[in-house]
């Protein structure tokens, strides 16, 4: 691809294009690929500095410029000068935010794959895996090829693929999307991290719903502040389209912020106070549950394998996003019921001899005497998923980034 077609939409603030005394157009560079690891650029290449919270990608310039690399994007114009870039003969593109141009980048390269899908978002502190195995259950049952992308795997239909991340950084995200739009996929479901939001991963990305689950303390050794982590998660509805849909909760307090701005349509959904979307459990047990969910006064009898208050939201925020995208609410309730579980998260344990629950992984279920759920107990140690999952570093403690390289948080 041509740097004046990569350049599509990045806003420039200098482009120094002087090669051996000569001004070179831009429709005349070939961009073999676009790359923000030094360590895989290759000849013909497009280097774009960003920084990590470990180190600084404009500090690997010149190992990129040694390695082939014929153009650099960088928000730092004071990192290297202008005259190292005449004398290797490679273009210096100084932008505003490396990360933000990162994105528009990849976007453009990869053919702006998130336009020809029906994209859908999920964010808040807890619930965006279930929720969004829950949407990619609805879309099916409704006749879509659905990808997904998260925490635990990356789908594209039934074929599986491990997860880095669970937002992966904006190149390797357009990348995935047009592989997910080459074989069929028609949505995709993904978990939109606040590391990603604050750090542009999905910058520029048109996402036809965006769903808000809840705000609780998390992260503020990478946020600082709890009004921070929520800024970096309104950032997703704050980017959506007028023709784009906000589901939110509306039992949470963030939620109602959400709910009260934005130029998306809103659709609100609750347990405890007024809402588009309500439900009430009317079972409530080891086997799952059954909701009566109303919507336009209308009440729709639910059937879930999935257990607990929480999912009760899960659920809502699952058929918000059904009915945001048009999909009829006899695939609504086939994809609900069609969830059996989500790996690692709250699955049933078989009968001990104890009458006890034991024996696969997950977490243990608590009850309170009148049969409803009344929370969780920590984690079984002896859970494999729990034991080896692999933890996003920027999606941890700061510590875990002592020793890595700046490119993969």
């Amino acid at each position: 691809m041509v740097l004046a077609r990569l350049l599509d939409g990045v806003l420039v603030r200098k482009f120094f294009a002087e090669l051996y005394g000569r001004m070179v157009p831009t429709q005349d560079l070939g961009i073999r690929s676009v790359q923000y690891d030094s360590r895989k650029v290759g000849p013909n290449d497009l280097f774009v500095a960003i920084r990590g919270t470990a180190l600084d990608g404009h500090q690997f310039i010149d190992r990129s410029i040694a390695q082939g690399a014929v153009a650099v994007v960088v928000d730092d114009d004071q990192a290297v000068p202008d005259a190292v870039f005449h004398h290797a003969g490679v273009f210096k593109i100084v932008v505003p935010d490396s990360r933000e141009a990162l994105a528009a980048l990849a976007a453009n390269f990869y053919g702006h794959p998130s336009r020809r899908l029906h994209l859908v978002g999920v964010t808040g502190t807890n619930g965006k895996t279930t929720t969004t195995y829950l949407v990619k259950s609805i879309l099916e049952a409704s006749g879509e090829k659905v990808g997904l992308i998260g925490t635990i795997e990356y789908r594209i239909a039934e074929e599986v693929f491990p997860a880095t991340h669970t937002t992966p950084e904006s190149l390797e995200l357009q990348k995935l999307l047009a592989e997910m739009a080459a074989r069929g996929c028609s949505s995709v479901v993904m978990e939109v991290s606040s590391h990603a939001l604050a750090m542009r991963r999905v910058h520029g990305m048109d996402f036809q719903v965006g769903i808000f689950t809840n705000l609780t303390q998390d992260h503020l050794d990478f946020h600082g502040t709890l009004e921070e982590y929520f800024r970096a998660k309104k950032r997703l509805f704050d980017r959506l389209s007028s023709g784009a849909t906000a589901v939110v909760n509306a039992d949470d307090p963030y939620g109602l912020r959400i709910a009260s701005g934005g130029a998306a349509r809103q659709l609100t959904y609750a347990m405890a106070g007024p809402a588009d979307l309500t439900a009430a459990a009317t079972r409530v047990d080891i086997r799952g549950m059954t909701l009566s969910c109303r919507h336009r006064d209308r009440e729709h009898l639910l059937e879930t394998s999935l257990t607990g208050r929480f999912n009760v939201q899960n659920v809502l925020a699952a058929c918000g996003a059904g009915v945001a995208l048009g999909v009829p609410w006899e695939a609504i309730r086939r994809g609900i019921r069609g969830l059996a579980l989500v790996r690692g998260r709250f699955e049933h344990y078989g009968r001990t001899r104890q009458g006890a629950a034991g024996g696969r992984r997950g977490r243990h279920l608590r009850f309170g005497t009148d049969g409803s759920m009344g929370g969780s107990e920590e984690p079984d140690p002896r859970d494999p998923v729990r034991r080896s999952r692999r933890t996003d570093p920027c999606e941890s403690s700061s510590s875990a980034l002592s020793n890595s390289h700046p490119y993969y948080e």
